[in-house]
């Protein structure tokens, strides 16, 4: 019983030496908007990313809730365990190639607030009326002292709308089909 005591603490003492202490950034998401809407127009989904830590962070802005200019995948959307049909633009982004106008730099203990409006990022109109949910993309790419970015998922609870009628399909604004996104150095 004794060996098997010290082995385990052998063990574990081993893989805390092996491995790299990474923290997972001090980031919270809370999501707000109305429970009831009788249009998915009248859906404006607001998120708020605070930074619990001691550090400042900036982190990558593209395909989460903290960009609310392009049209990306910001929110799981489902009804009745069915998953709605995202409609907006899918990006890939050449780290080597971004400027400071693709992060967000949240300092220590500050929250940014993104307001994002979701009606033509979904098909509602295959899903019908009813309740929703929204679960944010917590998937964040974090840029540390390394200057290399580190992915963490971040806990977020879920928001339910009620949608009672128009659930038409919305258009997205016209944009180039094959646009690239290029910043100046």
């Amino acid at each position: 019983m004794l060996s098997l005591t010290l082995i385990t603490l052998g063990i574990t003492a081993a893989l805390s030496f092996a491995t790299p202490a990474k923290r997972v950034p001090a980031l919270e998401v809370s999501l707000t908007a109305p429970t009831i809407v009788n249009s998915i127009q009248d859906i404006n989904v607001t998120a708020a990313v605070t930074n619990t830590g001691s550090d400042p962070l900036k982190i990558l802005k593209y395909g989460t809730v903290l960009d609310s200019d392009l049209p990306t995948h910001s929110f799981i959307v489902s009804k009745d365990g069915v998953t709605a049909d995202f409609t907006g633009i899918r990006i890939q982004v050449d780290m080597d190639a971004l400027d400071d106008s693709a992060f967000t730099v949240i300092p220590a203990g500050e929250t940014v607030v993104v307001e994002h409006e979701v009606a033509p990022l979904y098909n509602f109109e295959a899903l019908g009326t009813g309740t929703y949910t929204f679960e944010p993309v917590t998937t964040f790419q974090v840029i540390e002292d390394n200057a290399k970015p580190n992915i963490y998922k971040v806990f977020a609870s879920k928001l339910t709308i009620e949608i009672k009628g128009d659930v038409a399909k919305r258009s997205l604004k016209v944009r180039d089909k094959r646009a690239t996104l290029s910043f100046n150095r």
